[in-house]
């Protein structure tokens, strides 16, 4: 059975969908929802695989192709001196073929997170991790820091961590008035469906889906 493009990449996505959610009994979900064979869902099945786009384990089990990248960046190397540096070498490569408003998004997002590192962390080394596959990309930033909730509770002599946590949900809070607003964690976390801050055993977080 051969559909238009649209119908097409739905039932594309569909299965991409269900696949990273785990769900089982996966060819007879898609036909279900589609009101197809079973037959036409292993032909768009095999189609994945032949583009790299998912891989089998076992029978009516597959999980999708994901490549992980890693970098390391050091102040003593100069790759801290910059604000533009990760970017421009580690991550718009990985997002340059997204469509404009996605890499707007990331490019905004990415910047600020390493801005605060660079600007405010004091951190010697920095860690980046890319994952990506089909469906998504996820970036998972790591420096050796003070931390940030500890740089916010100590700069406004706030009582303790909590109250610095509180502080970044308000979206204004900023230990460098002069060169940044203090909006770009809050904005950051509102632009991606998973957004989370973890240090000194706490967690900042605005996600969209759990």
């Amino acid at each position: 059975m051969k559909f238009n493009a649209q119908k097409s990449n739905m039932i594309n996505m569909y299965i991409l969908e269900k696949i990273e959610q785990g769900t089982e009994s996966l060819s007879a979900s898609v036909a279900e929802a589609f009101d197809i064979s079973t037959n036409t869902v292993h032909s768009y099945l095999r189609r994945l695989q032949e583009q790299n786009i998912i891989v089998k384990e076992k029978r009516g089990e597959y999980k999708l192709v994901t490549n992980v990248i890693s970098y390391d960046l050091k102040r003593s190397e100069g790759h801290l001196d910059s604000e533009t540096y990760a970017f421009d070498n580690c991550f718009e490569q990985h997002i340059k073929d997204l469509p404009d408003n996605v890499y707007r998004i990331w490019e905004y997002a990415f910047s600020e997170m390493i801005n605060n590192v660079v600007d405010h962390s004091a951190a010697e080394s920095l860690a980046i991790q890319i994952e990506q596959s089909y469906l998504y990309t996820k970036v998972f930033i790591i420096d050796n820091g003070v931390g940030i909730f500890n740089k916010i509770k100590d700069h406004f002599s706030l009582p303790g961590i909590d109250e610095a946590i509180c502080e970044l949900f308000k979206g204004k809070l900023t230990t460098d008035s002069s060169n940044h607003s203090g909006e770009g964690i809050f904005f950051s976390s509102k632009m991606m469906d998973k957004f989370m801050i973890y240090s000194s055993g706490k967690v900042f977080t605005a996600n969209k889906f759990s």
